[in-house]
């Protein structure tokens, strides 16, 4: 069973990783030129050709100054992250300006720039690209943020102490003081991501906290397929508080039980006033049991959610419906 591993490997899935700079990811290498460039590019409706090469020219001027260790932020599985102020530049792993090696290839920025012209619009979804330019993509900068869960970057040259210093720290003693209000919002935006997307929720590290405990999801969507079910409050928990990083669970909350149990009820409330399915049958179960006993709750998995369904059904307005939801987990978490 799930629950029994701790702070051991989790083997499920080996997908992209975004990693950033843990406090203040926005010193990059400033261009205020390059940036304006891209502003006025991007503001305008209908671009020229004249207009796409001068950008791209721009682009390779300044190529140098963009790609180097001052701007860099971070890597996951498949790109590599630079940050140029109010924008990051996103390439995969594999691309250098100058290729020294047979497995590297060169920045190309041939072609056509691709604009986005039917964003998502969704506020916490912020994974998007403004413009693509060959294998180049140009993205929004999210500003000061922390990654949810412990920065996969870093887990190598972490012993397991280390892990679980930096989860109750950095992290843990952050996602308890975000708001309910922040919650609601994420999982209202999560429901308006339909099929065949869905969000990457096998790694904590894709969602961020901001400055102003706005939740955001800072990576691709997935498309729908066997691995990834549909988006549920039991994938927000696993985001949330069962998940230390891609590969880690999160360490016992024994000595934090009231503060996991208080995130376990904004997560659920923020899922039911969202309206999103609680759980998507067997691939949710076990993750729904390990919050329950990483809770010490009094409920398994078939009791919960035999007990959320009946909530929901009842003819009560939505107001009491919740408050109901907030006494039957308030009475499985009595000691």
């Amino acid at each position: 069973k799930r629950f029994k591993m701790e702070l051991s490997f989790n083997t499920y899935n080996k997908m992209y990783c975004y990693n950033s700079k843990q406090k203040n990811p926005s010193f990059g290498i400033k261009i205020p030129e390059l940036e304006s460039a891209i502003d006025a590019f991007v503001i305008k409706k209908n671009n020229t050709f004249g207009e796409e090469h001068n950008l791209i020219k721009k682009i390779k001027k300044f190529a140098k100054m963009i790609f180097q260790q001052e701007s860099f932020i971070g890597s996951g599985s498949k790109n590599k992250v630079y940050d140029m102020g109010k924008y990051v530049f996103k390439i995969p792993k594999n691309v250098f300006i100058s290729p020294k090696k047979a497995t590297e290839e060169p920045l190309n920025l041939i072609g056509k720039i691709i604009k986005n012209e039917n964003p998502l619009n969704i506020d916490s979804y912020c994974g998007e690209s403004v413009l693509q330019i060959g294998n180049l993509r140009i993205l929004r900068n999210i500003g000061e943020h922390i990654p949810c869960g412990v920065p996969y970057s870093k887990i190598d040259k972490m012993s397991k102490e280390d892990i679980e210093n930096y989860y109750f720290e950095n992290y843990f003693k952050r996602i308890i003081q975000v708001p309910q209000s922040s919650f609601d919002k994420f999982a209202r935006d999560i429901k308006k991501i339909k099929y065949p997307a869905t969000i990457d929720f096998h790694n904590p590290n894709n969602t961020a906290i901001t400055k102003d405990n706005r939740i955001i999801l800072i990576d691709d969507l997935l498309k729908y397929n066997k691995y990834c079910g549909e988006n549920s409050t039991v994938k927000l928990l696993r985001i949330f508080m069962l998940d230390a990083t891609l590969d880690v669970y999160t360490p016992v909350f024994d000595k934090h039980l009231n503060e996991v149990r208080s995130l376990f009820k904004k997560i659920i409330l923020s899922g039911e006033k969202a309206g999103l399915l609680l759980s998507n049958g067997i691939e949710d179960k076990p993750l729904l049991n390990d919050a329950l006993y990483k809770c010490r709750a009094k409920a398994k998995y078939e009791d919960f959610c035999q007990k959320i369904a009946e909530i929901r059904k009842s003819k009560d307005c939505e107001n009491v419906k919740y408050k109901k939801i907030e006494s039957y987990i308030d009475d499985i978490f009595k000691d």
